[in-house]
Order: C-alpha cells, then structure tokens, then sequence
C-alpha cells in the first residue's frame, strides 16, 4: 500500500496536469474566438468605411458590425430612422428596385392614399424616378415649380402636405447600379436646405454596401 508522502505526491502530481490541460484548453479556446473574430473583421471589411465613420463618429448606423448582422427590412427601417432624425424633415420612405421600378418597402409620415399612388413608381414623374435614372441624388425645393413632377404625382404631394423633396439613390459599391432610393420630405418650401446632405449620401452609400452585403451573404457568399 502507498505511504501517504507518496499517495501526496500522486495527487500533486495529478492536479499539476490538471491544471496544465485546462490551461491548454483555455489557451486553444481563446485562439479560435481569435481567429473567429479576425475572419469576421476580414468578412466584414466591404462594409467599413473609415472616412465616413471618422466624420460621424456618433453615427451607430455606419457600424459595420450592424450593416452585416441585421436583416434587410430592420436595416432600412433603420436608414429611415437615423435619417430623419439628423434631418428637419416630417416625412420619408425608402424604395428598393424591382423589376418595373421602385416599390416603397418602409414609410413615414404618409397616408395611404399617397402610398397607394406612389407604391411602384416608374422612370419618371417623381423625384425618387430622377435619382434612379440619373443614379445621382435629388432635390427639389418647392414641388409646384418643379417639371419633375406630372399633375397627378403634384396632386397627390399637395394632399400629402409636402412641399420639398430630396431623394438619393442607394447605390452598389460593386457596379454602381441603383438598388433603391432613399426620400426625406417637408412640408415647407425649401424646408430642406439647412439639411446635411453629406450625411444622406454617407447613410446611402453605407445602405449600398450592406444591401450588396445581403445579396451575396444570402447567396452563399462568406468571404475569406
């Protein structure tokens, strides 16, 4: 039978490798939460953009953490939110591209007689259908002088109170095709001038990145 110094030094023995392998285990788990968290930052590099975050850097929006990990209808009702709220602007809606034109997916401000009407709109007749075609943003400053607009579309922004538009395609960083518009309104003529446009063009091209984000991840597409 084992003397107890000896049964003592077993035991030491058996705690000291003990301890050895649960710190190799610790050591081999923080080594794959490292490596996951370096290929997530390698992943997610297409939705990083620097400068922008170092002009807003209050700006939760352009994390790209958040562009990568929220579904398509919570990311642009968010676009709507954050952009409303750095703007003076009472109304907005944000349209994605489809196959006959631009087809509203979130809205604020409106009633449904104006979503009804504006629910898919086409090349033309509208401010959203300018920005889509020319693939470039905008504004109209008082909608009864602009040519942009037909009767009925001027109507139909009477009814809804809305004086100024400014609209902003949501483009694809890849192929600078327009994947949707983004559409402040006002209920003022002009109400929009003091408006950061930067801001809007920086909330756009950021909804691009993750948009296009969302059509490869959803593809298969994981990066390296």
């Amino acid at each position: 039978m084992p003397e107890p110094d000896e049964l003592d030094r077993a035991f030491a023995r058996l705690s000291e490798h003990a301890a050895k392998a649960r710190e190799a285990m610790r050591r081999w788990q923080q080594y794959q939460i490292s490596a996951e968290l370096a290929a997530t930052e390698r992943r997610i590099i297409p939705l990083t953009a620097s400068h922008d975050q170092e002009r807003y850097p209050r700006l939760d929006y352009l994390d790209p953490y958040f562009l990568a990990a929220t579904d398509k209808p919570r990311l642009l009702t968010a676009l709507l939110t954050t952009a409303l709220q750095h703007t003076d602007a009472e109304a907005g809606n944000v349209q994605l591209t489809g196959a006959n034109g631009l087809r509203i997916v979130t809205q604020r401000g409106f009633a449904p007689s104006f979503l009804e009407f504006f629910a898919v709109v086409g090349t033309t007749g509208s401010a959203c259908a300018s920005a889509l075609t020319r693939a470039q943003a905008v504004t109209v400053p008082d909608v009864t002088l602009s040519p942009l607009f037909d009767d009925r579309s001027r109507e139909v922004l009477f009814e809804a109170n809305v004086r100024t538009v400014r609209s902003i395609p949501l483009p694809d960083p890849a192929t600078g095709a327009v994947l949707g518009v983004l559409s402040v309104h006002h209920h003022r003529k002009d109400g929009l001038a003091a408006v950061d446009t930067t801001l809007l063009t920086v909330l756009a091209r950021a909804t691009g990145r993750a948009l296009r984000w969302n059509m490869l991840t959803d593809n298969g597409f994981r990066g390296p």
